[in-house]
């Protein structure tokens, strides 16, 4: 049953009268229960609640227990008992800091399941689900709460619009695997998101006509609520905001016309901090946005400011004049302040990115005690956040448009050092799917360790140690958890699910289980069960042939060569979003052309765009021939062939489609290379000479690359290949 919990569990037992504890990853977790008699159910179930058990807030959790059940009932079985025990009744909402724990026991009679609150019972009903799908059924007992109590997904509405029954389809995702914020970006230089009423222009004109009108708001808040998550939503300022000015360009430093920003990256808009109808703006917004979100939290952004934003514009020089403001950053700090106070009087707490952290000019006030800053530029901000006082959430590690591998988000704990994060950084290039942006991958992330040294002097000494606390100084913080980016250039409602589903596991793992739960090969072998029945819990597609068939008929040629799509992945961080051009200049120091492939108006509906950012197939693969190349054996040669051969059947496919067939000019270097790859592989595995091959890595094609194709060369390299 081990393959299908994730998160992992704080305890697992593998009988109820078993004493003790199994670590999961341990050889005792998953097998001790082995040897036990099998579960069988039909799938007639009997409920039984004690204490305050609202089956209206647990309603949508019973019926998935009765789906589980119906899915793999036995019709000669006896029926299934459920037993519910809520301790306390509490509201209908979920809060930060709530008791998320929870007990379950599952024997012949079925299961029951105990919590303090209608939270931790809901837990309970979810970690159930994935027992039930379970292929053989034992008896166990769980005990399990969770390590951090912020386990978000951002989702950016902003740049590409999402309607709302993709935020459903996300919210069923992220609370089968025990997510427990939405954090949702609603406006940025390409889009404002929210239908105001108080200020309507923002949604006509600011988001062209697509916003979330209040209605939508009230069904997604009560949707997230009935899945035990919390909904917290962002309006960033003071840069990041030409969606506003567009609507109403008074807010501006200077009075000019505004268009929507069709291109990506940071612009020079920005609102104007010195004058008072922009706080009065900001408060009647705020309190509007406060009314439909009733989370404690508010994420007022605070990010990437443009740094001549404000410069040479005679009443802001005045102004900092006049205030005594030496720079920007002290300029932005008091805009900060302003909007924070203005959250206090709603009763709300700030959330920022951690450039909120700028130094603040002599005699100015410390940013609120209870502003949680997110951390997003690296590990340094994180700790220079905690020593100020300020509950942190990590993202830095954990930026899921970049593509990816499990693995590698799966390799940071969201507390571990600012060093380890720091080596983590720096040796992402050497993994696959990095050789376009190797030159440029190493110099960004030192650059921005030291932009945060130089916009927060002493970030780098910052790291929080308990019983080193000098006296006098503020209290450290809280390490609330973390949130998983995924922003919206190259993220549209079509392909939402593959990018943001598949990268779920490893991050909510993270997020809820232990610091030890960490071993990367057990991880890839749960995702294989775990990744598909999160997609079919959201309803959502897995293949990403199928999904490019739906959208684009003339790609239906393309049914057979699933096998070879299974060995490609998309490029890995920015290499795709900003182009060679850009990856060139910065490798040679140079500063940014201004042109880069993808705008607000390019569409998503190619092979790359549908690609898992991780191949599940392929890296399974890739498992069984590291496991076979250090133990070779004739079973483990007969398991590689398969593979082998269904690509090489692929490739021919591709290799014979009418030269106009659609997506055939980008699939067909890559089909040639992989059939080179098989070929010569499969040979070897034969006994036979490989045939000759170019042992150097192919260049990528479309913004894809070959997935085993390392692993291969450096076999065929070692076994004289020429």
């Amino acid at each position: 049953m081990r393959n299908y919990l994730l998160p992992v569990p704080r305890s697992v037992l593998p009988g109820i009268a078993l004493p003790g504890s199994v670590l999961p990853g341990s050889a005792a977790f998953g097998h001790a229960g082995a040897a036990q008699a099998r579960l069988r159910f039909s799938s007639a179930l009997s409920l039984r609640a004690e204490g305050p058990v609202s089956a209206n807030l647990l309603g949508d959790a019973l019926r998935r227990v009765q789906h589980a059940l119906a899915r793999h009932a036995h019709p000669d079985a006896p029926p299934f008992t459920l037993q519910l025990r809520v301790e306390e009744a509490d509201g209908e909402l979920p809060r930060l800091g709530m008791d998320e724990s929870y007990a379950l026991r599952l024997d012949d009679s079925g299961a029951q399941l105990s919590a303090r609150n209608h939270l931790g019972l809901l837990w309970a009903l979810r970690a159930l689900c994935q027992c039930l799908d379970a292929a053989v059924l034992h008896a166990l007992a769980i005990d399990d709460a969770p390590r951090f109590p912020w386990r978000g997904v951002m989702l950016d509405p902003a740049r590409r619009f999402l309607p709302l029954p993709s935020l459903l389809q996300a919210l069923e995702a992220m609370s089968a695997l025990r997510m427990n914020v939405l954090h949702l970006h609603l406006s940025d230089d390409q889009g404002f998101r929210l239908a105001s009423k108080r200020f309507p222009l923002l949604g006509e004109l600011g988001g062209a006509g697509q916003c979330y009108s209040h209605d939508d708001i009230h069904r997604l808040v009560d949707a997230a609520a009935a899945r035990g998550i919390r909904v917290v939503p962002e309006l960033d300022m003071p840069g990041h905001c030409q969606s506003w000015l567009v609507a109403y360009p008074e807010l501006a430093p200077e009075g000019q016309a505004w268009t929507l920003r069709t291109p990506f990256g940071i612009g020079r808009a920005s609102l104007d901090p010195t004058r008072e109808r922009t706080y009065e703006f900001i408060a009647e917004l705020v309190a509007e946005v406060c009314s439909l979100f009733p989370d404690d939290h508010v994420h007022i952004g605070g990010d990437e400011v443009h740094p001549k934003a404000w410069q040479g514009i005679p009443h802001i020089d005045a102004f900092m004049a006049a205030n005594a403001l030496p720079d920007q950053r002290a300029l932005q700090h008091r805009f900060t302040l302003r909007v924070c106070a203005i959250l206090e009087s709603l009763g709300r707490k700030a959330v920022a990115w951690d450039e909120v952290l700028g130094h603040p000019s002599p005699g100015s006030h410390a940013l609120p005690a209870n502003l949680v800053v997110q951390a997003w530029r690296c590990a340094a901000a994180r700790d220079c956040a905690l020593a100020r006082g300020h509950d942190v959430l990590l993202s830095s590690a954990y930026y899921l448009d970049l593509s990816y591998a499990s693995a590698t988000h799966y390799a940071v704990d969201p507390g571990a050092p600012a060093a380890t994060l720091a080596a983590w950084e720096d040796g992402l290039g050497a993994l696959p799917g990095f050789a376009p942006v190797r030159k440029t991958l190493v110099t960004f992330h030192r650059w921005m360790r030291d932009e945060v040294q130089r916009s927060a002097p002493g970030a780098a000494a910052s790291e929080v140690h308990a019983n080193e606390h000098p006296e006098g100084a503020p209290q450290p913080g809280r390490l609330l958890g973390g949130e998983g980016c995924l922003w919206g250039e190259l993220v549209d409602a079509t392909v939402l699910p593959q990018r943001l589903i598949s990268r779920l596991p490893a991050l909510a793992e993270r997020l809820w289980s232990e610091a030890e739960a960490c071993d990367p090969r057990d991880l890839e072998d749960r995702l294989q069960h775990v990744v598909p029945a999160v997609f079919a819990a959201a309803g959502a597609e897995v293949d990403p042939v199928a999904q490019l068939c739906a959208l684009r008929p003339e790609t239906a040629w393309m049914q057979p060569v699933r096998a070879l799509v299974g060995l490609l992945e998309p490029l890995k961080w920015y290499a795709r979003l900003l182009g060679d051009d850009v990856l060139a200049s910065r490798a040679m120091g140079e500063p940014d052309p201004p042109n880069r492939p993808y705008d607000t108006s390019t569409r998503l509906d190619r092979l790359v765009d549908m690609l898992a950012p991780e191949s599940l197939p392929a890296r399974r693969w890739l498992t069984a021939f590291a496991a076979w190349r250090s133990a070779p054996t004739r079973e483990g040669a007969a398991a590689l062939r398969p593979l082998l051969d269904a690509a090489l059947i692929a490739c021919d496919v591709v290799q014979r489609a009418p030269a106009a067939a659609a997506e055939r000019d980008v699939l067909l270097p890559l089909a040639r290379r992989v059939a080179e790859l098989a070929s010569a592989a499969r040979r070897r595995l034969d006994g036979a000479a490989a045939s000759a091959i170019d042992l150097v890595p192919a260049p990528p094609v479309g913004g894809m690359f070959i997935v085993i194709e390392d692993a291969l060369l450096a076999w065929l390299r070692e076994d004289g290949a020429a």
